[in-house]
């Protein structure tokens, strides 16, 4: 090494003229939920719409429900409030009551309309209460 060559850094407080300003640099912001396209290929995600790397790989780019939100915990728990609801009613009820319930029931289009019925009759039931 040659003698103007300092082996440690400078301190803060001296001054030098051979410092250069250095631009700020960014600091890369974390982000909750990557894109499909990012998880899928396990390569951070920018988390913008669309996200870097599917701009740059010009590839289909969107975010499926993140499952960690309170929202799901909300959905999750009404749910499990209509199953128990379902599973009173048709332990208490009388046989005709139950008949006509899982008439209803098997009448539906998909799990899905299932789950909008029960979370509907267990609040008829609560505001009739």
């Amino acid at each position: 090494m040659t003698e103007n060559t300092p082996l440690w850094p400078m301190e803060e407080g001296s001054s030098s003229q051979s410092q250069i300003p250095r631009p700020p640099v960014e600091k890369r912001r974390n982000v909750s939920l990557a894109c499909t396209e990012c998880r899928q290929k396990r390569i951070k995600c920018s988390g913008t719409t669309p996200c870097a790397n599917c701009t740059a790989k010009g590839c289909q780019c969107f975010y499926g429900s993140d499952r960690r939100r309170k929202a799901h915990s909300i959905e999750s728990s009404m749910l499990l409030q209509a199953l128990l609801y379902t599973v009173v009613k048709l332990r208490s009820g009388n046989p005709d009551t139950v008949r006509s319930f899982i008439l209803q029931i098997r009448a539906l289009q998909s799990a899905r309309d299932g789950t909008s019925f029960l979370l509907s009759e267990s609040r008829q039931d609560d505001q009739a209460v």
